[in-house]
């Protein structure tokens, strides 16, 4: 687990910068990539796969970003871990549509694993 800072009273994650030669080319060294707490396995095969939102250009338009949702399952690709997790649940609170997030202890991260139910 990484440590947890405070800067101006608010508590943060430090980001991991990893080593990303060996990902794809479209991503520069300076990039800060997702840790273990981002499914990234799970998105290059979505990428492979041309799944909308996962594509090149799709995620270059996004600015290096990839989706937070497997659109096929409903697994989110971060764990609960996740600094930006927060905000899927602000879309279930603004969004009734959206579904639920629980717990799947199924899927890639275990105890912390979320995944959407209608």
């Amino acid at each position: 687990m990484r440590p947890i800072k405070k800067t101006n009273g608010i508590p943060y994650k430090e980001k991991t910068i990893v080593d990303n030669s060996n990902i794809e080319e479209d991503f520069t060294s300076s990039m800060v990539m997702p840790s273990k707490d981002y499914n990234m396995e799970r998105a290059l095969e979505l990428r492979a796969m041309g799944v909308p939102g996962f594509t090149k250009e799709d995620v270059a338009k996004a600015d290096g970003h990839f989706p937070s949702v497997d659109p096929t399952t409903g697994m989110l690709l971060k764990s609960m871990d996740h600094p930006t997790v927060i905000l899927e649940f602000l879309a279930t609170m603004l969004d009734p549509n959206v579904g639920k997030l629980r717990v799947d202890p199924e899927g890639y991260f275990g105890e912390s694993q979320l995944k959407y139910k209608k």
